[in-house]
């Protein structure tokens, strides 16, 4: 597609040089079957393109084989393959870079997590013990009391 485009219009390019020529030198131009040789002008078998130099034929053309559609696959590498390939790596490296400076993060921030929980653990196991100290201390204490005589 794009070979065709740049064939058409290097072939617009040069009939458009052809013009400016005929313009500057002052001739009329006199080629092409729709035109008139005394004025230049549109005849009946001219269609609006012709006026500028443009052929409806496909000049260049004819030899060529036909394409086929749909996908086509060349063998052949240039720069542009070269520069997509080089910036999806990089693209890929810096996502995978991206992702692990995530995952240490939330992997230091687990860790401080569980360091604190534990050490909450141990002071609330800490206070459990002081508690079940206290209790069996007054369980003590109440025998001691009950024991007593009243006076």
């Amino acid at each position: 597609m794009l070979w065709l485009l740049s064939v058409l219009s290097g072939s617009v390019a040069r009939r458009s040089r052809h013009l400016l020529s005929l313009l500057r030198s002052g001739r009329k131009n006199t080629k092409g079957a729709g035109t008139s040789p005394e004025t230049g002008s549109l005849t009946a078998r001219s269609y609006p393109g012709e006026r500028l130099g443009l052929s409806m034929s496909m000049q260049g053309m004819e030899g060529r084989p036909e394409k086929k559609s749909g996908m086509h696959f060349e063998k052949t590498i240039n720069l542009g393959h070269v520069f997509t390939i080089i910036t999806l790596l990089g693209m890929g490296a810096t996502a995978y870079t991206t992702y692990r400076v995530t995952v240490v993060e939330h992997d230091t921030r687990l860790s401080t997590l569980e360091k604190n929980f534990l050490l909450q653990m141990s002071r609330n196991n800490d206070i459990t013990v002081t508690i079940y100290k206290m209790q069996s201390d007054i369980a003590v204490i109440r025998d001691r009391i009950e024991r007593t005589p009243p006076k």
